[in-house]
């Protein structure tokens, strides 16, 4: 659980004397330029204190080790993503994933990988888990265990204006940008299929590793749309709002889980009953206003629920 294999860009320890990665409003590295500060959350990150109960349920070589680590994609704004030198890892997740860990008694440590990696990482042994907007389905349940701790759905985002008249119920002839091995590649694959089991086009789908590469597939005229998950989409819409719009409402909500490792069914169980202490004491609530995503919120934090 401890050690990182080759190819992964750990990040830990960032912040002096810290050992996180997240930074608070007060807390803003001379590194990070003017405008990614001024465009990161402004109400006061809340204070976390050790659960006692929950801390003496972390399993033993996690407790002795002092820290919980985590993997993630840090490409993904709100939830996860990087600021100043790319190496200071910010977001919704990464608060939440923080808070959790010091519920524990714990230190929260991060570091970053490719999407297609996360899960991997996390079965194999090399981190505690994994927090990266992952939404649980039944596939991934096979590998991993999943907490559930936020909710959220699939949306659209066309060239403001939509000047190719595209819609969601009908994108057939359209080329779409999704994000490689993605709930959002899948919705898409199924819409194509239906477009040519209708004798029409297909979508031309272009997949990308990450992404923000695929929404400045869409910044650049390249695609005609883009699909990524709710909150990312409404970040990615209200930062290139002279560019981009949203198209209709989000659908097909999901639950988005924390992963841990199939046969760490005790460390999943203490992580569950950590975020629905965060959820209880009002913490978590505080973490999703500072992000803009209290409509994305859950009332009950569950292990490997059936959706």
């Amino acid at each position: 659980m401890r050690t990182v294999r080759f190819g992964l860009i750990v990040i830990a320890g960032l912040l002096a004397g810290s050992g996180c990665a997240w930074i608070s409003p007060d807390n803003v590295p001379a590194e990070v330029p003017l405008a990614e500060q001024t465009s990161l959350p402004t109400a006061p990150l809340p204070t976390v204190s050790t659960n006692s109960d929950l801390a003496a349920k972390v399993p033993s070589d996690v407790a002795a080790s002092g820290v919980l680590t985590f993997v993630t994609e840090p490409q993904y704004a709100p939830m996860a993503f990087t600021v100043g030198d790319n190496l200071t890892i910010v977001g919704a997740d990464v608060e939440l994933g923080t808070a959790v860990a010091k519920t524990l008694g714990l230190e929260g440590q991060w570091s970053a990988t490719t999407f297609d990696r996360l899960l991997p990482s996390v079965e194999d042994g090399d981190f505690d888990a994994s927090m990266s907007a992952l939404t649980i389905t039944s596939e991934r349940l096979e590998d991993v265990n999943m907490v559930s701790y936020l909710r959220a759905g699939l949306a659209w985002a066309v060239a403001k204006g939509n000047p190719e008249d595209l819609s969601i119920e009908d994108a057939c002839g359209h080329t779409v940008a999704v994000q490689r091995s993605t709930v959002q590649a899948d919705d898409v694959e199924q819409r194509s299929a239906d477009c040519t089991a209708a004798g029409k086009p297909a979508i031309t789908i272009v997949f990308f590793a990450v992404a923000s590469a695929a929404t400045e597939a869409l910044l650049a005229g390249e695609v005609d749309a883009l699909v990524a998950d709710g909150p990312v989409m409404a970040s990615a819409v209200a930062g290139n709002s002279d560019v981009i719009e949203q198209l209709g409402e989000p659908y097909d909500e999901g639950l988005l889980g924390i992963a841990v490792s199939a046969s760490d069914d005790a460390l999943a169980d203490v992580v569950q009953q950590a975020v629905q202490a965060l959820i209880n004491d009002g913490t978590y609530g505080e973490i999703l206003d500072r992000w803009g995503l209290a409509d994305n919120a859950i009332t009950t934090a569950e292990l490997n629920p059936v959706q």
